[in-house]
C-alpha cells in the first residue's frame, strides 16, 4: 500500500483549498491584536470532506497561533509527534492517537518535525451530521458531541480525544475515505459517507476500551480506597479524593456492581464484622464502634438479614467447626 502521507499529498494536489487565511501580515496581526486567534473562512463549493496535512508552524517557528472555523475537524498523528494547544490545555499527541474538534473551537495544532506526519480530515457539519444521525442508537458518544455543537455548550465539549489503540487501526478506513474522495465513481458522496461512519465506528470502539479500562482502573481505586477507610469513607469524601462529583462515582459504583455505594460499604463492614467474630471474642458493641456503627443493636439486625443468622449464632458456628477440625485433626 502506498505511504499513507504520500497519498494525501497526491490527492490534495488534484484539489483546491478548502478554506482559506487572510494572510497577509497586516491582516493576522490585526486579527491576533483584537481577538486571541484567527478565523479560517470557508471558501465557495467546498467539498463535504477534505483530507489535507498538518505542518510545523508556518507564521513563526518558534510559536502556535491560535485559530478557529466552522466545520468538524478530525486529527490523526500518523507518524511521530504533535502539539495541540487549546487556551486552557495543552496535549501532547504521539503516533496513532486522534482527537476530534468540534467547531468554532480556538485551537493551535502543529506537527514538531518535518518527520512527523499529522493527517488532518476535514468534515462539513451537514456531512457529520448526517452521518451521526444515519447511526440511530450506537452512536451516543457522537451524538452528545453533535448535540453539543448545536446547543452551542462549548464549555462541556469541545473535543473528543481517542488515544493510540493497539487493537484498532484507523489506516485502512482513511485510506478507504482517501480513494472515495479521488476516484470519485457514480454515488461517491454516499460511498463517502459511508466510509465516514466506518470510521466513526472504529473511533466508538477505541473510545470504548479506552474508557473501560479506565472506569475498571477507577472502580479498583475505589472499592481497595472503601476497604481502607471503612469508618470515615462518604461519597463526600471519595469526591474529593478522586476529583469526580459525587454522582458520577455514584453511578459509575452502580454501573460495574450493580450496587449503590451504600451497599458496598455495608457488605464491605459486615464481611470484617465477620473476620472479628472468627477471630476475636470482643463484644458486639465494641465491634459496632471499631466499624463505625454507633447502634449495636442495627448492627445485629443488618448482619442477620445479610447472613440469615444473629453475630452470636454465627460465632458459635464458627467455634464448633474450628472445634471439629481441631479433634479431626
Amino acid at each position: 500500500m502506498e505511504d499513507l502521507k504520500q497519498k494525501v499529498q497526491t490527492f490534495q494536489q488534484t484539489r483546491p483549498p478548502v478554506c482559506t487565511l487572510k494572510n497577509t501580515p497586516t491582516r493576522i496581526k490585526s486579527q491576533l491584536e483584537s481577538n486571541g486567534y484567527i478565523t479560517i473562512l470557508p471558501m465557495k463549493n467546498r467539498p463535504l470532506v477534505d483530507v489535507c496535512l498538518h505542518w510545523p508552524p508556518i507564521f513563526d517557528p518558534d510559536g502556535y497561533y491560535y485559530h478557529r472555523h466552522d466545520f468538524f475537524e478530525l486529527a490523526y498523528v500518523y507518524r511521530g509527534s504533535c502539539i495541540n494547544l487549546m487556551p486552557e490545555s495543552r496535549l501532547h499527541m504521539k503516533q496513532g492517537d486522534l482527537i476530534l474538534f468540534n467547531p468554532n473551537i480556538t485551537h493551535a495544532i502543529g506537527t514538531l518535525s518535518e518527520n512527523d506526519c499529522v493527517i488532518n480530515i476535514i468534515i462539513q457539519k451537514d456531512i457529520f451530521k448526517q452521518t451521526i444521525l444515519s447511526m440511530q442508537k450506537s452512536n451516543d458518544m457522537m451524538s452528545g458531541f453533535l448535540i453539543n455543537y448545536i446547543c452551542d455548550n462549548q464549555k462541556m465539549m469541545d473535543y473528543i480525544y481517542f488515544p493510540c489503540s493497539p487493537a484498532y487501526s484507523v489506516d485502512p478506513y482513511i485510506n478507504n475515505l482517501l480513494d472515495e474522495l479521488t476516484i470519485q465513481r457514480p454515488y461517491y458522496e454516499s460511498m463517502v459517507q459511508s466510509s465516514l461512519i466506518a470510521l466513526i465506528t472504529v473511533l466508538m470502539c477505541i473510545y470504548d476500551t479506552t474508557h473501560q479500562q479506565k472506569g475498571q482502573q477507577l472502580m479498583s481505586n475505589l472499592i481497595t480506597y472503601i476497604n481502607s477507610n471503612l469508618t470515615t469513607v462518604s461519597l463526600g469524601e471519595l469526591s474529593e479524593k478522586f476529583h469526580y462529583s459525587e454522582s458520577y462515582i455514584s453511578r459509575k459504583i452502580h454501573e460495574y456492581t450493580g450496587k449503590s455505594f451504600s451497599k458496598i460499604l455495608q457488605e464491605s463492614k459486615l464481611e470484617l464484622v465477620k473476620r472479628y467474630l472468627e477471630t476475636s471474642s470482643t463484644s458486639m458493641e465494641n465491634i459496632a464502634h471499631l466499624i463505625g456503627y454507633t447502634d449495636a443493636s442495627y448492627l445485629h439486625h443488618v448482619f442477620k438479614k445479610q447472613y440469615g443468622v444473629s453475630p452470636s449464632e454465627y460465632r458459635k458456628i464458627v467455634q464448633a467447626n474450628h472445634s471439629f477440625q481441631n479433634l479431626s485433626v
